[in-house]
């Protein structure tokens, strides 16, 4: 604290930490008061993983009954914009999983090991890795937020003609190759982390998470950055953290498939925490020394919460991960194939399954599919709730910070009118 009674440029930078472990954890909202952090990351994550699995088959379903009822009546087959997104994104969606279900893990593990044994390091093939997952998320959401401007351009002409048509294909070819892509470098990013886990040097894990980490501070730290940079840099963060942890957990579950446990190894469940939570810890520090640089004051984090709360509050539930700009179809497509295996490794083949057991299955998953969209629901509603109570906080905070301005305006102006009459 200095003499004037005003915290110091150190004490500020360190009071940015907690704040920014809030805002990352949380990713789309701050904690309030009443809500622990954890809690909140839960809601957050748990809404973008499930509306994809959730809400989108819903409106695809919705979609071809009205596409059906159409035809029935032989009136033509016009659809809206969102339907023929949601129907083109459900076609996208299914061959992104087809593709990764059938995409050989073992020959991308392989394939890495060799490369690091006699041309690259895992750090080069990581780091390159890392960069085309960055820009082919960023790539996904615009190629995902043209195709819904060409569905509804499409949709809303009255004569299709074969440009039109040519326009959407295109679309909509270009966009499953982005999305094709991006599950396919998550899948490389989990390899490269088992190639350093299985390395027979006991150090290569720790040295790759050194220069990786070592090359994101050096790109960030030695540039200038204002609000919305930073802001930008925030939401690359938390995206990158979730892309993370779906690929770690492909390597536990593609670990449990190759050695026939139905538990995952407790050395190898280490090292991935060891490596989340020092992507956790780098951000943190990242961020703290980017603001020492730039002199930016912690208050800018209440204001990047409340922009992202304006948005969750304003977005519908299908679209929420356009908020902290998240192409879902490439991670979820690889989640879903992790989800299979695991489920293919508890159970029984399905040829010696009976009927009844078949039934049994069929009721289970169905079952299982109505609470996940119960869940999910109440999730969105949840989450909206809490951005709303954290506008309402933010609200009752500026409030109180603006009176406290005006107040000691008043008191300045009082004493200096006292002074000059005693004068």
């Amino acid at each position: 604290m200095s003499s004037s009674g005003r915290p110091s440029e150190i004490e500020c930078n360190l009071s940015l930490v907690p704040l920014l472990d809030c805002y990352l954890l949380c990713s789309t909202v701050e904690s309030c008061p009443e809500v622990q952090c954890d809690s909140l990351c839960a809601i957050s994550a748990g809404t973008l993983a499930m509306a994809t699995f959730t809400l989108l088959p819903l409106r695809f379903a919705r979609a071809v009954s009205c596409l059906a009822r159409q035809l029935g009546r032989k009136g033509g087959c016009s659809l809206k914009g969102d339907q023929l997104f949601d129907i083109i994104c459900v076609g996208i969606f299914a061959c992104t999983v087809l593709f990764l279900k059938h995409l050989n893990a073992g020959a991308i593990y392989f394939w890495i090991k060799d490369l690091t044994q006699e041309f690259l390091k895992l750090q080069v093939i990581y780091t390159a890795v890392e960069m085309f997952d960055k820009i082919l998320c960023s790539f996904g959401v615009d190629t995902l937020e043209a195709l819904s401007g060409t569905c509804t351009l499409y949709a809303n002409s009255t004569s299709h003609t074969r440009r039109q048509l040519r326009h959407l294909v295109s679309d909509s070819l270009v966009a499953l190759v982005i999305v094709v892509m991006h599950g396919t470098i998550i899948m490389c990013q989990g390899m490269a982390f088992s190639v350093a886990m299985n390395s027979k040097r006991s150090s290569a894990l720790v040295a790759l998470l050194i220069a990786s980490n070592f090359v994101e501070i050096k790109g960030t730290v030695m540039k200038r950055f204002d609000s919305s940079k930073l802001f930008k840099l925030a939401c690359q963060d938390v995206v990158e953290r979730f892309h993370l942890l779906i690929s770690l957990l492909f390597v536990l579950v593609e670990e449990m498939d190759n050695s026939g446990h139905w538990l995952p190894n407790q050395d190898l469940l280490w090292q991935c925490g060891q490596i989340f939570l020092a992507e956790v810890a780098i951000d943190v520090a990242k961020h703290a020394v980017v603001g020492k640089f730039n002199e930016i004051r912690p208050g800018v984090y209440r204001e990047f919460m409340k922009d992202v709360c304006e948005r969750v509050i304003a977005s519908q539930s299908h679209n929420i991960h356009s908020v902290m700009d998240f192409e879902p179809f490439g991670p979820a497509g690889l989640f879903l194939r992790v989800t299979l295996t695991f489920i293919v490794i508890r159970s029984e083949p399905l040829s010696e399954l009976s009927l009844y057991q078949w039934v049994f299955r069929c009721c289970a998953c169905l079952l299982s599919w109505g609470l996940l969209c119960s869940v999910c629901a109440a999730l969105g509603f949840l989450l909206k709730r809490l951005a709303h109570l954290y506008m309402q906080h933010y609200d009752d905070w500026y409030n109180a910070k603006s009176g406290r301005g005006l107040n000691m305006r008043t008191e300045r102006l009082g004493s200096e009118n006292n002074l000059g009459k005693q004068e």
